[in-house]
């Protein structure tokens, strides 16, 4: 007869700390819609509700219905309902904190569910990559954006593929059905949607999630880059930058400061940040040479 050991024991005969880099906290949906409500408005609070059917929809449809749309079987499992404390502990961070050592973890890195269905088709926050003007990315100089990204291809293996059997190799290509879209990029060319931390929304430079080699042969999907604003408006319109500079953001380096720690202590406000990474961030505002 096995016995089945707990986490903490297991944690205990390793030799190496556990990171749980994929930790989820699950908001308690009615109360965080409400609070979107009045902090982002309708759009977005029903935005997030409709994307919070995405689990309860998928357990209706049969395997066939799953299958012909491509729909993988969702982890039901996930949303504990029996266990109220376990399902606290998903709920709220700090009670996760405090009960790492009997989850067997060292170290968890944990972000908001929600912030993962923010960018929407039906919101125009989730567009196709291309032309780059529906984007929204500018146009900068020096900076190579060609919305190319690896295609959703689909093969056919054969007919007892789904059985484990593949019969044609190499396969064969039936189309590009599934079709790539990326969040909507602001004027700055930063992510409109999501959690925007202080360094996105209080600016120096663009951050993008791609980043194409010098050959420019490979994909918008992979890599990332910032690209620095120009400090002064004459130094960006002689580099033909429509960016604005920091100087034309920033009336001075306090005014910096003070834009960083309001967007800082909104995030805390939201339980998005803890003090220390709020007291960090203003420190570093603080040292930064802006504008």
């Amino acid at each position: 007869m096995s016995v089945h050991r707990s986490p903490a024991e297991i944690r205990s005969s390793l030799k190496h700390p556990i990171i749980d880099g994929d930790g989820h906290w699950v908001e308690y949906n009615p109360v965080f819609a409400e609070r979107m409500r009045k902090l982002a408005g309708d759009k977005a609070a029903d935005g997030f509700l409709q994307s919070q059917r995405r689990i309860p929809d998928a357990l209706k449809l049969s395997i066939a219905e799953r299958k012909q749309r491509g729909i993988a079987m969702e982890g039901y499992w996930t949303r504990q309902s029996t266990n109220t404390r376990d399902r606290a502990t998903a709920m709220m961070p700090r009670m996760l904190y405090d009960r790492l050592d009997e989850l067997g973890i060292d170290f968890g890195i944990i972000y908001p569910t929600a912030g993962l269905s923010v960018p929407r088709v039906a919101d125009d926050t989730l567009v196709p990559p291309l032309p780059q003007e529906g984007y929204g990315f500018p146009r900068l100089p020096g900076v190579v954006y060609s919305g190319v990204h690896h295609t959703g291809d689909l093969w056919d293996f054969g007919p007892d593929f789904d059985k484990g059997f593949i019969s044609v190799l190499p396969p064969k290509l039936k189309g590009t059905p599934y079709p790539v879209f990326v969040p909507k990029a602001d004027v700055d060319g930063n992510d409109i949607a999501g959690i925007r931390v202080p360094e996105v929304a209080v600016p120096v430079a663009t951050y993008t999630g791609w980043g194409l080699r010098a050959d420019g042969l490979d994909g918008c999907d992979s890599n990332g880059q910032k690209l620095d604003f120009a400090k002064t408006r004459a130094a960006r319109l002689a580099a033909g930058d429509p960016r604005l500079s920091l100087e034309e953001r920033y009336a001075d380096h306090a005014t910096y400061v003070e834009r960083v720690s309001e967007a800082a202590r909104a995030l805390k406000d939201e339980r998005f940040m803890l003090e220390e990474d709020v007291a960090a961030t203003i420190a570093a505002a603080q040292a930064a040479s802006v504008p």
